[in-house]
């Protein structure tokens, strides 16, 4: 197992294998569960876990993704939050709060919707309601949902300002410090994208009951703003922020992110 891992612990869930980090905080609140996104390892959550301070922080990668072992058979995302539910039985937490973030974000209205009692609070970020969404133009949406070119142009760095927007638009920005967080092979790339084949919350999110922060990026050529719009026009008790950069913004404005989760989470 790479370094980079030592610090984590897998977990047997049926026949996954999942590898996760749990930085243990206070008490005084619920975990905060991160489900990451597409083909995304959890190490590049590193500044805003840091960030977040005393609180106690799961998170994990999918299966194939990062120190998670690979599937040969594809899976969906409905029966993977009843993994997670039982990962979280595993540990012993009754309550999170979860932050999703993109395909996370999928994942974290499944895991509310389905498992309303297991969450207190939802936080949602570059996130879509699935079929029922606005995606961003064709060209790109072709690109991200191909493995091999995605992967290949993720890992050159070419096009990466015209597919995530905001911050790496500039030519001075370092992308490769978001890049090397992006490895992963065909398959499970497309084994994680599949799992949201045919999945909407759209006509449910109606029924979400929790306390939601929305957060979008301005500037998001993979999520358009306006679904972020759409989502808190649905939901009954959510709040939107808006953040002037793109789709990656978790990253590249980690800091801030992690400040307005607190504030959401402690009010």
């Amino acid at each position: 197992m790479n370094d980079e891992y030592e610090h984590g612990k897998q977990i047997t869930l049926g026949r996954d294998r999942l590898f996760l980090k749990i930085e243990q905080g206070d008490n005084t609140l619920p975990p905060l569960l991160i489900c990451n996104g597409l083909a995304t390892e959890l190490s590049i959550l590193d500044p805003m876990v840091k960030a977040l301070g005393g609180s106690t922080v799961i998170r994990f990668d999918p299966p194939g993704i990062g120190g998670s072992k690979s599937r040969l058979m594809p899976y969906h995302i409905t029966c993977f939050a009843q993994k997670i539910i039982d990962m979280l039985d595993q540990l012993g937490h009754p309550q999170v709060d979860v932050f999703g973030i993109s395909w996370g974000g999928a994942l974290a209205q499944e895991l509310a919707l389905r498992f309303p009692d297991r969450i207190r609070r939802v936080i949602l970020a570059a996130t879509t309601m699935g079929v029922a969404s606005i995606l961003g133009i064709p060209g790109l949406r072709a690109l991200t949902r191909h493995p091999l070119s995605c992967i290949r142009f993720n890992m050159l760095g070419l096009y990466t300002g015209v597919l995530y927007g905001g911050d790496l638009r500039r030519r001075d920005a370092k992308v490769g410090r978001y890049l090397r967080f992006m490895r992963v092979n065909p398959l499970s790339y497309y084994w994680q994208a599949f799992a949201l084949s045919g999945w909407t919350s759209a006509h449910r999110l109606r029924h979400l009951q929790h306390p939601v922060l929305i957060m979008a990026g301005r500037d998001d050529p993979v999520i358009p703003l306006i679904n972020a719009r759409m989502m808190r026009a649905i939901i009954p008790n959510a709040d939107l922020q808006i953040y002037d950069c793109g789709h990656l913004f978790p990253f590249t404005r980690a800091e801030l992110v992690a400040k307005n989760i607190t504030t959401f989470r402690s009010n």
